[in-house]
């Protein structure tokens, strides 16, 4: 049975165009920078060399269309990838019933997956006003949707959560 135990998960901030782009990385399931350029149709070093140019305080001096690519590849706002602000799809802060993840990821979901997952059913539902239960289901329909599976109504018991 799933307990009340709650994280908070803060995500941290996406001042500089930098932070943005790997806030796409971690968030959009790119897994690096290299990826991302891939996906968006540009060279790596197009991304990484942009990203190196502002670490070191100098402007990243990306072209609207590669900005315009990364955006809708990324399914982010191209306003929010050029001027920054709060992430896109995400509060300040999502309180996640951390036990919904385990159970997910003992049931072989990959944890970041599983937290992506409950993290934005816990958003769009509300944390407070969704039972644990009906979290863990919801987040299961979105991973196995994700997987390409249709999910049916098997009914799940309360004490496999």
């Amino acid at each position: 049975m799933l307990d009340t135990a709650t994280k908070i998960v803060t995500i941290g901030g996406v001042n500089t165009l930098a932070d943005r782009l790997e806030w796409i990385v971690a968030n959009r399931d790119f897994v690096s920078l290299r990826r991302l350029s891939m996906a968006a149709g540009l060279s790596h070093s197009t991304l990484s060399n942009a990203v190196k140019r502002e670490r070191e305080g100098g402007e990243a001096n990306l072209a609207m269309t590669s900005l315009a690519a990364v955006a809708k590849v990324a399914r982010v706002p191209v306003d929010w990838l050029v001027n920054g602000g709060p992430p896109p799809d995400a509060p300040a802060r999502v309180l996640v019933p951390y036990n919904v993840v385990r159970k997910l990821v003992e049931d072989g979901y990959a944890d970041r997956a599983a937290r992506r997952a409950v993290g934005d059913v816990a958003f769009q539902e509300g944390a407070e006003g969704i039972s644990e239960l009906d979290l863990y289901r919801a987040a299961l329909r979105v991973l196995e949707a994700e997987r390409g599976k249709a999910v049916g109504d098997t009914p799940v018991g309360d004490d496999e959560c």
